[in-house]
């Protein structure tokens, strides 16, 4: 991702495949696109073609991301122990 216009297509498509995602609604067939998309996350983020602004966003948007995939455990681990 070296170009700005690379780098802003990404941003873009984390944050449309994200949008649908809460705490509320997601399910175990989410987990493996949310940790792709925490992934990528980490990959655009060691770019240098980010506005704080971007950066705020995506930080927030991976917290968003790490908060379900923790729901999930802990949802498994609840059903492990019935």
């Amino acid at each position: 991702m070296d170009t700005i216009a690379a780098v802003t297509e990404e941003y873009d498509r984390i944050s449309e495949e994200t949008g649908s995602y809460g705490l509320e609604t997601v399910t175990a067939d989410d987990k493996s696109d949310m940790e792709n998309l925490r992934d990528d996350i980490d990959i655009i983020l060691a770019t240098e073609n980010l506005t704080d602004a971007e950066i705020s966003q995506l930080n927030g948007i991976k917290t968003k991301l790490e908060n379900c995939l923790d729901r999930l455990e802990d949802v498994a681990e609840l059903i492990d122990g019935l």
